[in-house]
């Protein structure tokens, strides 16, 4: 499901990008926002998690880089940044097996990069929903597979 964004996170968006881009060039598969500040449910001081899709990393060099990064931007926009960062391979089993956090994610998110591939990855969670073999409750982010 995908929503919408305001000027400020766009433009944190914007230039999160572009560092990461500089950073993993076309390691960078995908880029998104998710959680409370993409459902419209944060309060001033909830953080803005963010989700990296790498395709392949050194776990930790990636952290260090990618910690700089957000650190900066957190500073420049007064909004704490958490990243997590995943890799292809398990974004890919994940949302096939249908692992919690994919369909947390899938319940609300903000594509700013790659939305062909997380689309695309979507696409089983979205037709386990249309065929019954998953239930789910939007207000509660409980899923039930059948």
């Amino acid at each position: 499901m995908r929503k919408g964004i305001n000027s400020q996170l766009n433009q944190i968006g914007i230039d999160l990008l572009k560092n990461l881009q500089d950073q993993f060039q076309s390691n960078l598969i995908a880029l998104l926002f998710y959680g409370s500040r993409i459902r419209g449910e944060n309060v001033p001081e909830s953080d803005l998690d963010v989700l990296i899709f790498l395709d392949y990393f050194n776990e930790n060099q990636v952290d260090r880089i990618i910690s700089e990064i957000c650190g900066e931007l957190t500073r420049k926009y007064f909004i704490k940044i958490s990243p997590y960062t995943i890799s292809k391979e398990d974004f890919v089993f994940g949302c096939k097996n249908f692992f919690s956090f994919n369909l947390g994610v899938y319940l609300s998110y903000y594509t700013l990069f790659g939305e062909e591939f997380i689309e695309k990855n979507h696409k089983n969670i979205s037709t386990a929903i249309q065929s019954g073999k998953l239930q789910v409750y939007p207000r509660s982010g409980i899923f039930i597979q059948r």
